[in-house]
């Protein structure tokens, strides 16, 4: 769902589809990179802290390794040079001190941003019309409002009755084509 939402925010974003389909991939590789998997999030320098809560990698990534790895207890070769305990690979990692209900709420609120900033993009960017004062199919331009509004509402009841006409009428080809 966070995937979901994250293509609508891009989508909404992009003036055609070329560019959505330029710019998604760069920021899922961003996402996959600091998602806690290659690169340590504890590691990272200051400026970079905040680059993997925007990734939807980091939290599912994070929820999987506790569910796997909490209660777990490993055999260690004789050298003993390993993690006995699945805590202790999650302290490793960066994840000691948060649990499942942590990660999946961080997807949750990713959810969320992701969908609000694409309604955001879709409330600014609304299509903007130039009024021509043309309506009907015959673009006929009317000087006031309320001449166009009566002659449309007057135009729609005529074609409809024209329609009905031409539906009931099947042996008469020369109606049927003027009508359409």
């Amino acid at each position: 769902f966070v995937a979901c939402s994250l293509g609508l925010a891009i989508s909404a974003l992009s003036p055609t589809v070329e560019f959505a389909n330029a710019a998604g991939p760069p920021l899922v590789i961003i996402g996959i990179l600091f998602g806690g998997f290659y690169i340590s999030v504890d590691s990272l320098p200051i400026v970079a802290n905040w680059i993997p809560y925007l990734s939807m990698f980091k939290w599912g990534f994070e929820a999987l390794m506790i569910n796997e790895f909490t209660g777990l207890e490993f055999e260690c070769d004789p050298s003993g040079n390993c993690q006995k305990y699945g805590e202790e690979v999650l302290e490793f990692v960066g994840f000691g001190h948060h649990t499942t209900n942590y990660a999946v709420f961080g997807l949750g609120m990713l959810l969320v941003a992701y969908l609000f900033c694409a309604f955001l993009i879709l409330h600014f960017n609304v299509m903007t019309y130039c009024p021509l004062g043309h309506t009907g199919a015959k673009f006929q331009r009317y000087s006031s409002l309320e001449t166009a509004v009566a002659t449309s509402v007057a135009a729609d009841s005529s074609v409809k009755g024209d329609y009905m006409t031409v539906l009931g009428n099947d042996k008469d080809e020369n109606n049927r084509v003027n009508a359409v």
